[in-house]
This record gives C-alpha cells, structure tokens and sequence, in this order.
C-alpha cells in the first residue's frame, strides 16, 4: 500500500505526486520518444530489448526514472515546439553519454549531475542506460535560453552533484517506495540546488579551477572543430595553446588523457555518421576513413572496446515516426504535454496586449 509522508502541521503542505508505468518492447515504444528525439537503435551484449519509464507527475516538474537500449539520438528544430519550455536535470546511474550540444562537445558518465535546455538542438550516442531525472519549466526555475548554456555537466566529486545526487538518492528511494507525496521542504533543496547550479557564481577562492575549466573547454571545443583533420595532434594542442605536456595530462587524467579523448570523440563522430543510414552499402568503411582510422580493422577493434559489438553488428533499421496505438499512450505523455501547456500558457500571461 502506497505511503505518505505526514508532516508536522506547522510545516508547508506536502507536494502531491501522481504515479505511472511503462513497459514496452523498444519498438514498440518509440513512439513516445519521438517527439522530443529522433532514435536509432543499437545493439551491444547490455541491450535488453525493454523500454522502462516511471514517472511521478508534480504541479510543476515530473520524476523521471527510465532504462533504454544504446541509441544515437538527434534533437533538432523539429522537435523544440514540443519541448523547448523545460530543462532535464539528470544522472546516469548506469551507461553513459557522448555528444555535441549545438557545436559544443559533451561526455556524461556515471557519477556526473547533467543539466539540459530541451530549446536548443543536439545529437549524441548513448550506451544502455539507467536514468534518473526532472523535468521542470524553465520559468519555475528562472532560466533563461538566452543567459545561460544548454548544457552544463557537473563531474563526479564536485560539491553541487554530491548534493544534488544526496538529494535524488532520498526522493527516488521514497518514490520508488510507493509515497505519493515529497516534503516541500525537500523540493525546495532540490530546486535550490539547481537554482545554485544555474545562476551561482564562483567565489574568489575557486578562480584558478574556474580558469582551467575554461581553458578544458576551449581546448575540447578546439578538437571538436578539428576532428575532421587527420594530422590534428595533442602537438596540435601543445603548439596553438601554449600549455605543457603535464597540465594538459592533469586537464584530461578522467578521460583516459587527451589522445584518448580526441579517438573516442572520433569514434562517436564515425557512430553517428553509420546510424543516419546504417543499412548503406560502404558506410562503415567510409565513416572510419572520414574520422581518421587506419583501417577497417581498427575500427572494428575501436567499435568493439566501446559497444562490445563489430561495426557491422551496431545498428538495426532507423525508427521511423511509430504511431502510438489509440488507447496506450503513457501517462508520461500526457504529463509532458500538461506541463508545457502550463509554461505556455505562462509565457502567453507576461506578454503585452
């Protein structure tokens, strides 16, 4: 029998939440997706075949707890009318996430707290993966699209995720329990931790962190644009930005050292290029020859490292746009689509006559 979670009277009313589940095979679930995403499937030995989505439904945000096979995703203009009012606050708890948002390079592993703006495009390659997640109106917590970035991803050991995954540990093992309320003391740490993550600003102490942050990300953004060119080097790096060898390994130790960073950028890249048209005779050859592989064979190696399977193995057919069969669409769609409503809706009040 469900719980809920009593309060002492003298505190604010509890946040009522309103329970649904999912369960689908893949294909057949696609059609809540697409939407927001254009998917094509993988395949790896972690596939499973199962499209789980839990959801608890709040007046201004929805929990989200899903578990997905590997795909390659793109989220383009098509797409922003249908969610271009929320941010998805998120974490792995298994599998991980390589990408480009808009023209800035990402990667999401296990550990990170990832913040995502649904009104700007982007497109990634994704492992099977277990996700937790909350998606709120961008006006609940006062962001703005054109003040603040896409995308921001906070590492594993930084001092907002340790909160702010201490926080999704006791809300997600209370809904997962059955309670159909949270404390609103407890949603209000939430939104205040996000709310920090957004609008916060680095006190003096963390100027010199802050100064390597930025120069990590100008160097990855400086990779992206030269993935294409075979003889981009980390000697590349060293020369344009002027750094030593020592600081750009400490700059790069979490993601295996730069090289390593630069091939999996490339492998991701070569991934994509295969699932918009995996069924294309001499595709895989070419993707390894646009993204710098020696060979057929060390690609296949580098494909095998990654997603367990050979190149030719990866991908089934793209989805298609599936229909969503009368009488079987999710609460979770209904949900989403009451939620941009309200911001819509919201939006629509502030503007002048």
């Amino acid at each position: 029998m469900p719980h809920d979670l009593t309060l002492a009277a003298s505190e604010a009313p509890p946040v009522t939440v309103l329970p649904d589940r999912f369960v689908e095979r893949s294909k057949n679930a696609w059609g809540h997706c697409d939407s927001i995403v254009d998917l094509t499937p993988l395949k790896s030995p972690q596939c499973t075949g199962l499209f789980i989505l839990e959801t608890w439904a709040a007046e201004h945000c929805v929990f989200v707890q899903r578990a997905i096979d590997a795909t390659s995703h793109v989220h383009e203009a098509k797409h922003l009318n249908q969610t271009g009012n929320v941010l998805f606050v998120w974490r792995f708890l298994s599998g991980h996430s390589m990408g480009r948002n808009g023209e800035s390079p990402y990667s999401i592993y296990r550990g990170s707290i990832a913040m995502r703006d649904y009104s700007r495009p982007y497109d990634g390659v994704q492992s099977a993966a277990v996700i937790q997640g909350i998606v709120f109106l961008h006006e609940t917590l006062g962001f703005d699209p054109g003040q603040h970035p896409g995308l921001r991803v906070f590492h594993d050991g930084s001092l907002l995720a340790q909160c702010l995954h201490a926080e999704f540990d006791t809300v997600f093992e209370q809904l997962g329990a059955g309670f159909r309320c949270i404390s609103s003391d407890q949603m209000m740490r939430i939104k205040s931790c996000i709310q920090f993550a957004i609008h916060g600003k680095a006190s003096k102490a963390d100027v010199r962190t802050v100064a390597r942050q930025a120069l990590k990300r100008t160097i990855c953004i400086n990779i992206e644009q030269n993935l294409g060119d075979l003889s981009f080097s980390p000697k590349s790096i060293l020369t344009r930005f002027g750094t030593s060898r020592a600081t750009l390994f400490r700059m790069f130790e979490a993601d295996g050292g730069v090289r390593n960073y630069i091939n999996n950028r490339r492998l991701y890249r070569a991934v994509l290029q295969i699932s918009k048209s995996p069924m294309t005779r001499g595709v895989i050859s070419k993707a390894a020859r646009d993204w710098g592989f020696s060979s057929d064979a060390n690609f296949n190696r580098s494909v095998r490292r990654v997603y367990g399977t050979s190149p030719n193995s990866l991908f089934e057919a793209p989805i298609q746009s599936v229909p969503v069969p009368k009488g079987s669409r999710s609460l979770w769609t209904e949900q989403r689509t009451q939620l941009m409503k309200r911001g819509q809706d919201a939006y629509a009040a502030r503007q002048p006559f």
